[in-house]
């Protein structure tokens, strides 16, 4: 799976695309999201960035890879992409080819509903979390589709210590913190970060899968490993820490609830 912003290129990605899907045998699934930071996308393209409005461009930019996909010779010419008897092959092995959407606003339902086969959120509080996936499901039957073929997977955050909270206080001096703090712009209540994210004990935790698996039937994407360790450069390094601080009995009993067949 690749995650991407709008700063690719549709045209150079569709080639990509279409190369490692068949490459994998079909196995390729993308998913796009907006990028967090506008800012970022005012690097990338200054010149186009006063003007621009992202989710626009990446609609646009999604229909166009689709006629890529799809048909044998396309011609385009819009607000921000323009293309002319561009022919694109090989072809995606999958039709349709497996599209998922990241992001927690309303008009990423929408587009999910329209043209992904999954849907990729960040945390929200359980409640609203349970309103979306509704909305989401309603829309897409209202579009002519079958909202079970269309899969969630909602991003968590992953602390786990041998107390709540000392769980809590590693999770609250984590730059992830902070992060979110930069994108309250996003309307999410911060102050339902702890008990809406994977963050408790090993017991507690699993109270919150089993509380989260009532709401819909979705996987569970842990997103971030937050940590405060100046070496915690990666998810691995993070892995590597919650084992040394969990005992053997509780490291198995999470592994076994998060990946086991029956769980």
């Amino acid at each position: 799976m690749s995650a991407i912003d709008n700063g690719a290129d549709s045209v150079h990605l569709a080639k990509q695309v279409c190369t490692i899907d068949q490459m994998s045998g079909g196995r390729f699934t993308m998913a796009v999201g907006l990028g967090a930071y506008r800012e970022e996308f005012a690097a990338w393209a200054p010149r186009l960035a006063p003007k621009a409005q992202r989710g626009e461009m990446m609609d646009e930019g999604l229909d166009l890879m689709r006629r890529l996909f799809t048909e044998r010779r396309v011609t385009h010419e819009g607000k921000y992409y323009a293309v002319k008897d561009i022919e694109m092959y090989p072809k995606p092995k999958r039709d349709p080819f497996a599209l998922w959407l990241g992001g927690h606003n309303k008009p990423t339902i929408e587009r999910t509903a329209r043209l992904a086969a999954g849907w990729l959120p960040g945390w929200r509080p359980w409640p609203e979390l349970a309103e979306w996936i509704k909305l989401l499901k309603d829309r897409a039957a209202e579009l002519g589709r079958d909202p079970k073929e269309i899969e969630i997977a909602p991003q968590f955050s992953l602390t786990i210590a041998k107390t709540p909270e000392e769980a809590e206080r590693r999770y609250m001096a984590s730059g992830l913190v902070a992060h979110r703090k930069s994108l309250a712009y996003t309307g999410r209540d911060l102050s339902k970060q702890v008990v809406a994210n994977l963050v408790g004990s090993p017991d507690l935790i699993r109270e919150k899968v089993a509380g989260l698996k009532a709401i819909a039937p979705f996987d569970i994407s842990v997103a971030a490993y937050p940590e405060t360790h100046p070496d915690a450069t990666c998810a691995e390094a993070d892995l590597d820490n919650l084992k040394r601080k969990l005992d053997a009995g509780a490291t198995r009993a999470i592994t076994q609830f998060f990946f086991s067949p029956e769980s």
